[in-house]
């Protein structure tokens, strides 16, 4: 069963490593979440994801890992964030892209409306739809 996704700390989970898990960490001594503490956990694997985060991220170099995750987090509601050309289209609620040299990102509505999460309409409009 899921958490409770508006008590207890706010989990931002990643899969394998990257310099993305420092950031991170550091962010979570100084701010949070409306009231939730942030904590960020490192998943060794898709299988170490026992109760749904609230955020997943798969840096590029585990994005084979993106099927894994969702199955792993279908029961939840968890935004999952990607970095590679075509993971949007496969799944991710998010994903991270260059485009002519500029970062840019996907964002797939089936996904995060399968997730249950509500997206604002001016993230909507910065966003690829897909």
């Amino acid at each position: 069963m899921a958490p409770s996704y508006s008590q207890g700390d706010f989990v931002i989970g990643v899969v394998g490593d990257c310099e993305l898990i420092d950031y991170l960490n550091t962010l979570a001594q100084t701010r949070k979440a409306g009231s939730q503490n942030f904590n960020i956990v490192k998943y060794n694997s898709p299988g170490e994801i026992n109760n749904p985060p609230h955020i997943v991220f798969i840096p590029k170099n585990q994005s084979s890992k993106l099927p894994v995750v969702l199955g792993k987090v279908a029961t939840g509601s968890t935004l999952v964030i990607t970095e590679e050309a075509g993971l949007g289209a496969q799944g991710s609620g998010i994903n991270f892209v260059f485009e002519g040299g500029k970062p840019r990102f996907e964002l797939n509505l089936d996904a995060t409306n399968a997730a249950r999460l509500k997206v604002s309409s001016e993230l909507q409009r910065l966003a690829t739809v897909i």
